[in-house]
């Protein structure tokens, strides 16, 4: 556990940040698709479903950019 630990606080702050909204996305995706008010509407995705997707697709693009100004950083120092 502790070799885990010091590995995740070794990612920047906006690469831990985007996993937790990731997360918490997935679980909002989750709870979304599978409450039953929704089973009547086959055909599409509600307002819920989609939030939940934009919060997903959110936590990635903040995990993408923490890697690449990370990569940039490190590019730079050398």
């Amino acid at each position: 556990m502790l070799a885990l630990e010091s590995h995740v606080r070794a990612l920047p702050l906006v690469i831990r940040l985007g996993v937790v909204v990731i997360a918490f996305g997935g679980l909002a995706d989750l709870v979304t698709h599978l409450s039953f008010a929704d089973a009547a509407d086959p055909g599409g995705h509600t307002p819920a479903q989609l939030s939940a997707h934009a919060i997903a697709f959110a936590g990635m693009v903040l995990v993408f950019a923490g890697v690449v100004v990370d990569g940039v950083r490190q590019s730079l120092v050398r």
